[in-house]
């Protein structure tokens, strides 16, 4: 502990600017890089909004309908497809590994 747990207050204080119009620089300094990211952050974040507004407001019934019908039939049906026929054939491998089992 070196000499006990009071030793770290000390220390502490000796690291702490006593200049206060200095320790609020520095704190401006530190929360400057930060706020202008969150600046670039929100600028891209409303470009990007601006850009699907307009792409929504392009978009018409006639040109999204067949690409939402291709997106459901490939969820509702190639999917569970490609699941069910897997699942018959691991079935169907593993009985035959059961029944070559038993028979040895």
């Amino acid at each position: 502990w070196h000499g006990g747990p009071g030793w770290l207050w000390p220390r502490l204080a000796e690291t702490l600017p006593t200049d206060t119009s200095a320790a609020a620089a520095a704190a401006a300094a530190c929360r400057a890089a930060p706020l202008a990211v969150i600046g670039r952050i929100n600028s891209t974040l409303a470009d990007v909004n601006a850009d699907v507004d307009l792409l929504l407001g392009k978009a018409s019934r006639e040109q999204l309908l067949p690409v939402y019908t291709e997106v459901k039939g490939l969820v509702c049906c190639m999917v569970p497809n490609i699941f069910a026929t897997m699942w018959t054939g691991l079935t169907f491998a593993g009985l035959l590994h059961f029944h070559h089992q038993a028979g040895a």
